[in-house]
């Protein structure tokens, strides 16, 4: 058990031969998509600035990546996500702070929701919907199609698609390089 001001470890294990990993942390609220925290690479390299109360420590002995919060509060409380690269983002030079979340509700005899969200790495400069109605319905059967556009400076980008279905994690669809 937690006491709110305590400082909170949470640990990750992760399996990988290459010694350019990058692992990142997210936090998602309820009915939200997963936003991104921070990254640390195998050599203790970390996303900079790190964000207060936040910090992360990696143990290569023993293969865990910690995401520790300091003095923890109520507001804290929330699904905390562990992701090895490629998982989630790309680059560890992108912001990823564009995270792009697109809403498809797919309908069948029952309800069944799940969110896409789109990710770019590779010093993505921006990233968002090619329509400003990010919501998109479909029927079973029927195609539907989502768009997002992304603007870069770099000659190189990864781009990424997820699917989430409710209170489980991110699951990985599509992943894209380009140039």
């Amino acid at each position: 058990s937690v006491d709110e001001g305590d400082d909170v470890t949470l640990s990750c294990k992760y399996e990988t031969s290459n010694t350019g990993t990058i692992l990142h942390w997210y936090r998602q609220q309820p009915k939200s998509n997963p936003v991104f925290l921070l990254y640390i690479n195998l050599f203790g390299g970390k996303t900079n600035p790190i964000p207060p109360r936040l910090d992360a420590e990696v143990d290569k002995t023993n293969k865990e990546v910690d995401l520790i919060i300091s003095s923890a509060a109520v507001s804290d409380s929330d699904l905390y996500y562990c992701a090895l690269r490629p998982t989630v983002t790309g680059n560890p030079a992108a912001l990823y702070k564009n995270l792009y979340t697109c809403i498809l509700n797919i309908y069948f005899i029952s309800i069944f929701n799940y969110i896409l969200f789109f990710t770019a790495g590779g010093l993505a400069d921006k990233i968002g919907p090619m329509d400003e109605d990010a919501n998109t319905v479909g029927k079973e059967l029927n195609t539907v199609t989502l768009e997002c556009s992304y603007e870069t400076s770099s000659d190189r980008i990864w781009l990424q698609w997820h699917k989430q279905y409710p209170n489980s994690t991110p699951q990985f669809i599509l992943l894209k390089g380009a140039k």
